[in-house]
């Protein structure tokens, strides 16, 4: 499984458009899925240098 470390002003949709060259809702929910417990319940709240699980 690939990771991606978050950078200041990424946004879910962001790491998206990075990683599966397609920054739609699904593939940012996706992303939020698989690292949940490390975001917490709020999926806008990301900070830099939390190392993200990419499914």
């Amino acid at each position: 499984m690939a990771t991606y470390t978050v950078k200041s002003g990424d946004d879910l949709s962001k790491i998206a458009l990075a990683v599966y060259g397609d920054g739609s809702d699904a593939n940012g929910r996706k992303i939020y899925e698989a690292n949940k417990a490390l975001i917490g319940p709020d999926m806008n709240l990301l900070h830099p240098g939390q190392v993200l699980q990419i499914p």
